[in-house]
């Protein structure tokens, strides 16, 4: 289950459709960190990297509710999380236990037979080529082979009557609220787990940049912070604001999330250090393959007519980089569409305050049309 406030608008832009948000500085190293969800006192085994978290302190959240931490809810969510990444599931322990059998040519081993059923269970019975690939040490003849061994020794039994399965299984009210009830305490200890990282790495007072402490923190930003003579943090804030949190649908509105009146949306730090990384991982990677295509083209005139050639890099080197690393310019029409349809993709209410009497709320197609994005003819 999913706490309904991870459902708000996460997107940003790419950094090429962000025109006046970077400035060029010095450049770092890439650093990435990853988090799990915590869990405390019951350690599930199909999951080793699980973190342990203090309880969660009481939060400002108007929608904040401290349901006791359902470990069976942990067991089942954890096992989602290992199935959806790994895309296998390892049978329960009721299991019976499979032994290494030989067919034909084909030696099986038990841990083959395993993923074998695992498979078919996930594409079924008719993509053994698909079977095959994830088995990766069986080819699609003798993937085929099993599956018609396993329909010839079924041709004997009863089958099950499809009226016999039944097509839906009814949840109770009941058994809905405290699905709901565990995950709102499992997203509220992974919040505060969350918040402890992040306010051991950056400080408590700036581990969250809001509209509250960004003059503060522009002031006198933490050394740490190599991502702030870069992005131009107050636009990041406004956009958050403005377009990307500011949807006219209340799921997707900050102010639904927000307890106090006048609370405005923050960016936490490692979510711009993450972009900072991205922009300079690409801008060393332009760079270098830049130098590259000049020093090639160079090196083809000194062989031919222009021996005096300088060394510079031009600009068309720039472009063939750009194909090179297959990051193609984004063209002025692309950019000019991002944001002239942000307004019906985010669902935005536009507001024309330009007359000084009243202000007048405008349509998408007219703010579209204002923008050049659609004609008037449509």
């Amino acid at each position: 289950m999913m706490r309904k406030s991870e459902n708000m608008p996460r997107q940003m832009p790419p950094p090429s459709t962000l025109p006046g948000l970077v400035r060029m500085t010095k450049m770092t190293s890439i650093h990435r960190q990853t988090t799990t969800y915590p869990r405390s006192n019951h350690p599930n085994p199909n999951q080793k990297n699980v973190l342990s978290a203090p309880p969660p302190p009481a939060l400002s959240n108007a929608a904040n509710h401290h349901p006791p931490s359902a470990l069976a809810y942990l067991d089942l969510l954890n096992e989602d999380i290992v199935s959806t990444s790994t895309k296998f599931l390892p049978p329960p322990p009721s299991f019976p236990p499979l032994s290494d059998s030989q067919h034909g040519l084909a030696y099986w081993t038990e841990t083959e037979k395993i993923l074998l059923f695992e498979s078919l269970s996930r594409l079924g019975p008719s993509n053994p080529l698909a079977i095959s690939q994830r088995l990766k040490t069986k080819s699609e003849l003798e993937v085929s082979a099993y599956i018609s061994l396993l329909k010839s020794s079924a041709g004997g039994s009863d089958p099950i009557p499809v009226s016999d399965i039944p097509s839906a299984v009814e949840l109770s009210p009941a058994l809905c609220l405290a699905l709901e009830d565990a995950s709102d305490a499992v997203a509220t200890k992974q919040l505060t787990h969350e918040r402890t990282l992040e306010s051991n790495k950056w400080g408590p007072a700036h581990w969250l940049i809001t509209p509250q402490n960004i003059e503060e923190i522009e002031r006198d930003p933490d050394p740490k912070m190599l991502f702030h003579p870069l992005f131009r943090l107050r636009t990041w804030l406004k956009l958050s604001e403005r377009v990307f949190m500011n949807s006219r649908v209340e799921d997707y509105n900050y102010r639904t999330f927000l307890p106090e009146k006048g609370q405005k949306p923050g960016i936490r730090a490692t979510a711009l250090e993450d972009f900072y990384s991205l922009v300079v991982s690409l801008t060393r990677r332009l760079v270098a393959t830049s130098i590259f295509m000049a020093e090639e083209r160079i090196d083809q005139k000194r062989k031919s007519a222009y021996p005096e050639i300088s060394r510079r890099v031009w600009k068309g080197d720039v472009k063939a980089a750009l194909l090179a690393v297959n990051m193609p310019s984004p063209a002025r029409r692309e950019r000019e569409k991002f944001w002239g349809e942000a307004a019906r993709r985010l669902r935005l209410n536009v507001v024309d305050d330009s007359a000084q009497d009243e202000k007048v709320r405008m349509g998408w197609d007219q703010v579209e049309e204002v923008l050049g994005v659609r004609t008037t003819g449509g």
